[in-house]
């Protein structure tokens, strides 16, 4: 049996404004390899991070959440290891 993962439904739309104008990022619930695109996402937000807060605070950012992260949603039998 596979592990529950969280993945996307649907494709996500992306719209940004930049110093120089704005963007759009499409990414397809899919990749050409037919697996879900999830990790596209977050390569995309995380980058989308680095340019609005620089990867030090980023990086506080993303520990200050996980360190949140785990109670609620354990109660559910999903894990954050």
């Amino acid at each position: 049996m596979a592990d529950k993962q969280v993945q996307l439904s649907g494709k996500c739309v992306l719209k940004i404004d930049t110093i120089k104008g704005s963007s759009t990022i499409e990414i397809p619930k899919v990749n050409l390899s037919g697996k879900n695109n999830a990790d596209a996402l977050l390569n995309e937000v995380f980058h989308f991070g680095v340019m609005r807060h620089g990867k030090n605070k980023l990086r506080e950012m993303l520990e200050e959440k996980l360190d949140g992260y785990g109670e609620e949603y354990e109660n559910h039998g999903l894990t954050y290891d």
